[in-house]
């Protein structure tokens, strides 16, 4: 009887959805407006539809698509012109200044001037004014296979411009840029291949450039250049599948990382897994950027993820749909925020804007998220520039009042160079003593960390847990016989992912990490004193910061720079380890899993379980497969050594706090140089010293600083 209810409830709601659907198309016929029934819109849809028709058709139509990215493109134009009429003055200043100051300077205030090739202060002030104005704006996005990302680009663009068949998958790298006149370059090996484009039959022009099939041999890249109205210098960057065969692509996908301004990774919502995989070699390549320089790195929180075919999950299971793409992007996305995901359809995007010329509610939501991604990274690059140049002007006018004390103090400057050089003995002392001090911390919290990983492994309940197996955990048998080897890497899967979830749950590897970078920090500030003692000294009157962090004197002092934190970066697979894992050939076993579902700290951890334990010889058994993975699974969790967990957990720290630790020191034994050679100068001054011409550098360059100190605080609504 309730079955028969049941059935005729939903019988009396398809048909009340039939009838609204017919109104609703009778409404939107009025406006010319006919979907076919390949357009698969529902009642909600229809009426979203017919909504924003009617505001359109009343004269209260929707801002235009990327009019939010324009006017934040306009905005940064606007900032970056007055920061570079700034850049142009110094230049100018600069030029008639003596060479061994500006080379004196030089290493001081670029971290990799040498790595660059940068050979002069001039060279990188104009570099930086070039890059300031002439940079461009891109948008990177990149996305699962099949995920609808070419799809979501032609709405960018405005146009179906890139092929979207089902069998069409991008395997070149393409760059889509503004130009009134529609071409393409195709570049192939060392030579470029131009190719007017016809905007009749553009789609089928581009698709043997970028689609390949099977055999062929992918393009190095393809710009192609139309009629964009995301705004000036705002240019896209469609990336193949990352992490494939495509090498020279991934090399190219990676530089424009470290210049995105948003980045946009596209999600299959209705696949089941794979949200991680792809999305995990990304971050691993950009986690390999090892550039210091403050101008090349990428802030994960300029990212958003858009779950596409969100149309496709049923209703009831959306909830849980979504909140598993949250939890695995979580586990691979440092400092992922839920705000950074989207649901979104770009089937009913595309419908909407072919139908009545109008975006969807979502694509809507979409764009203003974009926009503001690029509002907030134009703004962070300009602090970049902002706080490079204040140090900059900060350096110079410290270095030439120096120089000025001493050619006006002469029978005081022998005692004044005594003492700065026994200051710098003294920061040389200090230096020593934060590297012992560091590597003693460092020892300290891994072993502290491995104390409690081993109280958890070796824990009652958790080897119950790990032991206990059901028939659907077991892998499926092929044969009679199992080998000892199928039952060690099922047995290690698991305890792989139990030591993965164990530090999600209690993060204490990240918090070690962090304890241990926060003890840096303070030890470090004796460093700035000192630092600041010198300039004290010469009565040059500078206020340099009141701390120095880890972070800050990795990139630059004083310039507060982003360094990724902790696991999904820095603790991302090391070449070391890659090798071995390929040396014993683990890396096919569980590979989905771990990928999909781990922290990339995690499979290092699975590497080093292996190198351990995984020498047990190989012979056919013919024991019950539940029985003997039990039997095994608690053999093998006993057999593991506290030198075992040790270099585990020394795998997943000590490289990423080794790389705070040399950065650290590298930076202070340049200051320590450049104050060196400031006093050999100041050693030789002789009685051909011109105090007005010092003077004059200092007011000039003091007026300057005076002038960005202002701009700096019109932009920012802060002081430097």
């Amino acid at each position: 009887m309730a079955d028969n209810k049941h059935t005729a409830s939903k019988k009396m709601s398809a048909k009340a959805e039939r009838q609204e659907q017919v109104r609703l198309l009778d409404e939107l016929e009025e406006y010319s407006i006919d979907p076919n029934d390949d357009d698969n819109l529902k009642s909600e849809d229809l009426k979203e539809l017919l909504e924003l028709v009617k505001k359109k058709d009343g004269g209260s139509a929707q801002l235009s698509r990327s009019s939010g990215i324009r006017c934040c493109v306009c905005d940064h134009v606007g900032k970056a012109s007055r920061l570079a009429q700034l850049y142009e003055e110094t230049i100018n200043k600069l030029s008639s200044m003596d060479t061994k100051t500006k080379n004196r300077l030089l290493p001081v205030v670029i971290t990799d001037a040498e790595s660059r090739g940068v050979s002069s202060l001039d060279d990188e002030l104009r570099m930086k004014n070039d890059k300031l104005i002439n940079g461009g704006c891109p948008i990177l996005i990149a996305g699962e296979t099949s995920s609808g990302k070419s799809t979501v680009l032609n709405l960018l663009i405005g146009e179906e411009l890139l092929p979207t068949d089902i069998l069409c998958s991008t395997a070149t790298l393409c760059v889509m840029k503004t130009s009134e006149r529609k071409y393409m370059l195709a570049h192939f090996g060392d030579g470029i291949e131009e190719i007017e484009l016809d905007a009749e039959d553009c789609t089928e022009q581009i698709k043997p450039y970028i689609v390949v099939k099977d055999g062929g041999e992918p393009y190095k890249m393809v710009e192609i250049f139309w009629p964009l109205t995301l705004g000036e210098g705002v240019y896209l960057v469609d990336s193949p599948g990352v992490g494939g065969a495509n090498v020279k692509s991934d090399e190219i996908v990676k530089n424009y990382l470290t210049e995105a301004h948003a980045f946009i990774y596209v999600i299959n919502s209705s696949n089941a897994g794979g949200v991680q995989q792809e999305l995990q070699s990304l971050l691993n390549k950009l986690s390999a950027t090892e550039s210091d320089d403050p101008f090349h790195q990428f802030h994960p929180e300029a990212a958003i993820f858009v779950c596409n075919k969100w149309d496709s999950i049923p209703a009831e299971d959306k909830e849980r749909v979504f909140d598993d793409k949250c939890k695995r992007l979580e586990q691979c996305w440092p400092q992922l925020n839920e705000s950074q995901i989207f649901r979104f359809s770009a089937k009913k995007a595309t419908t909407f804007r072919r139908l009545g010329g109008v975006d969807s509610a979502d694509y809507t939501v979409i764009m203003n998220a974009v926009g503001e991604l690029m509002s907030k990274g134009m703004l962070v690059k300009l602090e970049k520039y902002h706080r490079w140049m204040w140090y900059l002007l900060d350096r110079i006018v410290a270095d030439l009042n120096v120089q000025k004390t001493a050619a006006e103090n002469k029978e005081e400057r022998l005692n004044t160079i005594t003492t700065t050089k026994r200051h710098l003995e003294d920061i040389k002392t200090d230096l020593k003593k934060y590297s012992d001090k560091f590597e003693k911390n460092v020892d300290s919290e891994i072993d502290s960390v491995v104390c409690d990983l081993k109280k958890h492994i070796q824990d009652k309940c958790t080897i119950e847990r790990l032991s206990t197996w059901t028939v659907s955990e077991c892998p499926v048998l092929n044969s009679d016989t199992i080998s000892e080897k199928e039952v060690v890497d099922a047995i290690l899967e698991r305890i792989v992912v139990e030591i993965g979830e164990w530090e999600q749950k209690n993060k204490r590897i990240e918090t070690a990490m962090s304890y241990t970078t926060e003890a840096a920090d303070k030890y470090l500030n004796q460093f700035k004193l000192k630092l600041q003692d010198i300039d004290n000294l010469w009565q040059t009157g500078i206020e340099l910061s009141t701390e120095y962090t880890v972070t800050e004197l990795v990139a630059g002092i004083g310039l507060g720079l982003y360094l990724p934190p902790l696991a999904p970066g820095l603790l991302s697979r090391s070449g070391e380890l890659y090798k071995l894992g390929r040396e014993v050939d683990i890396f096919t076993v569980g590979r989905a899993l771990l990928e999909q579902y781990l922290p990339s700290f995690v499979w290092a951890i699975y590497v080093a379980v292996c190198r351990y334990i995984f020498g047990i010889t190989q012979k056919s058994v013919t024991q019950q497969w539940i029985v003997m993975t039990k039997d095994n699974t608690v053999k093998v969790i006993h057999q593991i050594t506290d030198a075992q967990l040790y270099d585990i957990v020394d795998k997943c720290m000590r490289p990423a706090l080794n790389k705070v630790k040399t950065a650290t020191e590298e930076r202070i034994r340049t200051l320590i140089i450049y104050y060196e050679d400031l006093l050999e100068t100041i050693d030789a001054q002789g009685e051909d010293v011109s105090i007005p011409a010092l003077n004059k550098y200092i007011d000039e360059i003091s007026t300057i600083k005076k002038k960005h100190d202002k701009l700096f605080k019109a932009t920012f609504n802060n002081t430097p």
